[in-house]
């Protein structure tokens, strides 16, 4: 059986990072959480992450220079990338998508909406995976 695919989410609030990880977990995922942006990249790339949940407000580094970073690395060219911020404007989310995010959440929002986005965004899981989880 092949393992569950990896989440790694980036998020440095730590009620927000909790929740969306409890929530993932529940749904068969494997999840990562990092706190600080400068570890942001290392981390997606050592566990091999599946898709990355990337808060813009950041201590270390900022969620546009991450994104900006995953976008230019071969491994993580094609990363799917989920911006998630509390920035609700427009032109954040047309800047996001223009630099190579994936999607973009508002904060606050629905767990199951976190999760069916996530889920839709890999391929969806398995009965099994979603048994395991």
């Amino acid at each position: 059986m092949k393992p569950a695919p990896t989440i790694v989410v980036v998020e440095d609030d730590k009620a927000i990072s909790l929740t969306m990880e409890l929530w993932l977990k529940r749904a068969g995922l494997g999840v990562v959480v990092v706190s600080d942006g400068a570890e942001a990249v290392s981390s997606i790339l050592q566990h091999e992450a599946d898709l990355a949940l990337l808060d813009l407000a950041l201590p270390g580094r900022t969620g546009w220079e991450i994104l900006r970073e995953l976008r230019s690395i071969e491994e993580t060219s094609t990363l799917p990338v989920v911006v998630v911020t509390a920035h609700g404007d427009p032109t954040w989310r047309q800047n996001a998508m223009e630099m190579g995010a994936t999607d973009f959440l508002t904060k606050p929002f629905k767990p199951q909406q976190l999760v069916s986005l996530v889920v839709r965004l890999i391929g969806g899981l398995t009965d099994e995976e979603q048994a395991a989880g």
